[in-house]
């Protein structure tokens, strides 16, 4: 599949083609953000601390990466995988200095482990996706932009999105 920047000019085509080729192209890029949720949400998890809900992914198999917000202190959360398997985890790290990053151990490993990259390719109005579990809808699909790549955050790597 094409990289993310592929659907970024796949959209600034849109605007200058015939009718006929605006709806192939939006045919072409609901076929690569469909293809592309398949491939990630198999990834995604639920985390749950106490009355609290947020995101997490797998990144190693029987370890996921959340906000640590999410955690609110405690040790053990509730985890659902994408295949609706609910389990325990328990905290193992969270991030240096006040990084809003933890890392949780589940006894399983979600069906795919997504890899972390390096954002240095990102630039500002980049398109991303994300998928997660905002306003209380699971395993939900939004696209948006990086409204700033400028370097932020303790570990000076953290971007500005702006997704609807």
């Amino acid at each position: 599949m094409p990289p993310l920047r592929h659907i970024a000019l796949v959209l600034l085509a849109l605007a200058a083609a015939t009718p006929r080729a605006r709806a192939d192209a939006l045919a072409t890029l609901e076929d690569e953000q469909t293809a592309l949720f398949d491939r990630v949400a198999p990834a995604v998890v639920v985390i749950q601390s106490g009355d609290a809900r947020a995101t997490g992914f797998a990144v190693a198999p029987g370890l996921v990466l959340t906000a640590a917000h999410a955690i609110r202190g405690g040790r053990d959360v509730g985890v659902t995988l994408h295949d609706g398997r609910r389990l325990r985890g328990v905290l193992v790290a969270t991030g240096p200095g006040g990084l809003d990053l933890a890392l949780v151990r589940i006894p399983a490993t979600p069906d795919r482990v997504l890899e972390l990259t390096p954002t240095s390719s990102v630039r500002t109005g980049s398109v991303v996706a994300v998928v997660g579990h905002g306003e209380g809808l699971l395993w939900s699909f939004a696209t948006g932009l990086v409204s700033n790549a400028a370097p932020a955050g303790p570990d000076a790597s953290l971007l500005a999105l702006q997704v609807p």
